[in-house]
């Protein structure tokens, strides 16, 4: 194996020799110089890029209320409803330096001591993405204090747990946000201090007002508050408690998992052995996930450390169509790097996909004609640059200089990085999760390959674990089975969650990640499975649900699926939603009625008997009627679908599918 090697032959029968790197000597690589905690980091991006702008934030300057008439067909009548859409009108990108950004730093952590907190406290973040998240991180930091991640779209209840578990007095939030707390405040009697950023309305400042026991500061006032009393900086060691961040909870309430400050250097430590040569201090990054998520979070430290340039962004903004009197991120930041998760891609694809279908069919022929000539090339290693040109118009959507995707989180289809690949720039994957702080495989261009996740970090060691019902086994001409962790940058376990700790992590420092990866011939990693997602059919078959879905939603009229079977059926049967213009087409060129929202969709018998399955996996398919979003809580808030809650919800719908399938 070209990437990795056996370091320590297999300890047990259904085990696999240990791996590393092919980078590694005599031992792991993770060292940063200089560098043992996230403070450290900080101080030593400051040495090396100081004076450079780097720190990117476009403010608010109104929210815009549109309304648009829709009309339903409601009991075979035609009914009109207002609808309201709010839109940001920004201004343009606001720079800090890493010496502003320092200073800031340092006058938050100050800040903080002055409300009280002293070392080793906890400091709660619930806020969208931006530079202000990023200072009060090492604002506290700076004074030895535990920052506790909670995504700023979790629900109430997520939102409690975590507030409570961690016993938050202090918490920073955006001021659109206040209102959430609002709900949540009788239910977390620990919270004292409030820290809010941008815009809020006139009511919530009102209703913190007449609540004598919280304490509610702006962004600003913190800032001055640490700068009239200033305090030396309290700096963390290695070993102390960098971060808990509670994850996005799939299955039930969010776990909070311990980080600590060796962890969060380890993991920056051994990408930027592994991604030296690709990743640029001249390239510009937008950052638009979460960095509550571990994927964000990791790489935004590691780009600030690389001295690249950083402007924060959301899904909100990114794009022309949801902002007003301006452009949206994407163009006005022309951005080089962009990292996303899956959806975010498929969102891009189907956009493309629905402009050039409806530009008419010789431009739909001539699109498809060139992006099957260009992957041909590629695939056959031939130049393939030659027909950029007739992508021109669909590289302007991200800017014009994207040169490189990156895709995390969750998997991603053959397809779509294909597409992305030919249509816009290189994408490549990585791999990782929150218990091991994240980028731990990365598919670096030099060996990026369709369906591959990439090499494996210097700063771990795997191995695999057979799963034999799957016939998943390290004794396959391509070792598979569940991938185990161990490594400098592997988390402590779950916060006061001592039950799941033991389930999750051995007592010999290994991690059970649930997933199943295959090592290729070259020493490259796929993920092929994920072991609790395997269902063992009435016929002795096991499927693959996750493997599945990625496969349905190559099909255009997918925007999302969710794959359900019984032990008690031969076959599944699934949930999809339609991609609303892509079945538009469909039924206009078919002649059938064109609906005109998913719950038309679900009721009509006619597009329900379409063939949208495209094979005969799935025995039987229900047309949902409405998104799966975070706010009807069939998306987690890293975007992930919480099979659990959709298939409660559609039970019944379900349950008729797999009643007509014949035993």
């Amino acid at each position: 194996m070209r990437y990795l090697k056996a370091v320590t032959p297999s300890q047990a029968p259904d085990e696999s020799p240990i791996y590393r790197s092919n980078l590694c000597n005599e031992q792991l690589m993770y060292e940063i110089p200089n560098v043992t905690t996230c403070y450290e980091l900080l101080l030593e991006s400051v040495k090396l890029h100081n004076t450079k702008k780097a720190f990117g934030h476009r403010e608010i300057v109104d929210i815009i209320e549109e309304t648009k008439e829709i009309e339903r067909k409601v009991d075979g009548a035609i009914k009109t409803e207002i609808k309201k859409w709010s839109y940001y009108q920004l201004a343009d990108y606001d720079w800090w330096s890493f010496e502003e950004l320092l200073e800031y730093v340092k006058k938050a952590g100050s800040g903080f001591r002055n409300l009280g907190l002293k070392e080793k406290d906890f400091v709660g973040i619930f806020a969208p993405t931006n530079r202000y998240w990023k200072t009060i991180a090492f604002g506290a930091y700076s004074q030895n204090l535990t920052v506790v991640t909670v995504y700023d779209t979790l629900g109430t209840d997520g939102l409690t747990h975590a507030l409570n578990e961690g016993e938050i007095v202090t918490l920073f939030t955006s001021g659109q946000l206040l209102g959430n707390i609002l709900k949540v405040l009788p239910k977390v009697p620990k919270l004292k201090n409030i820290i809010y950023h941008g815009m809020a309305s006139a009511k919530d400042i009102e209703e913190f007002a007449s609540k004598t026991d919280i304490k509610l500061l702006k962004f600003d006032e913190l800032i001055q508050l640490g700068a009239d009393n200033p305090h030396e900086a309290v700096p963390p060691k290695a070993e102390d408690l960098s971060c808990i961040m509670y994850t996005s909870g799939t299955t039930g309430t969010p776990k909070g998992v311990q980080l600590t400050h060796a962890n969060l250097c380890g993991v920056i430590g051994g990408v930027q052995h592994l991604t030296s040569e690709y990743i640029f201090k001249h390239d510009v990054f937008i950052s638009m996930l979460p960095l509550a998520h571990i994927l964000a979070l990791s790489v935004d430290f590691y780009l600030s450390y690389v001295g690249m340039k950083i402007g924060y962004s959301s899904p909100r903004t990114l794009t022309d169509t949801n902002v007003r009197n301006c452009v949206g991120d994407l163009k006005a930041l022309q951005p080089t790097l962009l990292i996303a998760v899956p959806q975010v891609y498929e969102t891009i694809r189907k956009g493309i996909f629905n402009k050039v279908n409806s530009s008419g069919a010789v431009t739909k022929f001539l699109f498809n004609s060139v992006l099957s000539l260009k992957h041909f090339l590629r695939e056959k290693n031939l130049p393939n640059g030659m027909f950029d040109f007739v992508f021109g118009s669909i590289k302007q959507l991200t800017g014009g200089k994207l040169r490189l995707a990156v895709c995390g989180g969750a998997p991603l289809s053959a397809s779509l990085q294909d597409f992305i690949t030919d249509a816009l720039c290189p994408m490549i994957q990585g791999y990782g999760l929150t218990e091991v702080c994240g980028l731990s495989v990365v598919g670096t261009p030099d060996v990026a390959k369709t369906g591959e996740i990439g090499k494996l970090s210097p700063a771990f060691e795997i191995k695999l674990k057979d799963v034999p019902d799957a016939g998943y086994s390290h004794k396959n001409p391509n070792p598979q089975g569940e991938l185990w962790y161990r490594g400098q940058p592997l988390s402590t376990g779950y916060f006061k969650n001592d039950q799941e700790t033991k389930d999750a992590f051995t007592d010999e420092g290994w991690f059970k990640t649930g997933d199943v990866a295959e090592i290729t011939e070259r020493g490259t990693l796929k993920i092929i499975d994920r072991k609790k997602n395997l269902v063992k059919l009435s016929n002795g078959e096991y499927i693959a649900l996750e493997k599945i879905e990625s496969f349905y939603r190559n099909n255009q009229v997918v925007n999302a699926i969710c794959v359900c079977a019984d032990s008690e059926r031969p076959k599944p049967v699934a949930v999809i939603v339609a991609n609303l213009d892509a079945l538009k087409n469909i039924c206009s060129e078919r002649g059938l009625t064109v609906p005109e929202d998913l719950e038309q969709v679900s009721k009509s018998e006619e597009i329900t008997r379409l063939d949208l399955k495209g094979t005969e996996i799935i025995s039987g398919i229900y047309l949902a009627p409405e998104e799966w979003t975070v706010d009807n809580d069939f998306l987690t808030a890293a975007q992930k679908m919480k099979r659990r809650n959709i298939q409660s919800s559609y039970k019944d719908q379900i349950n008729k599918l797999f009643s007509q399938i014949p035993n």
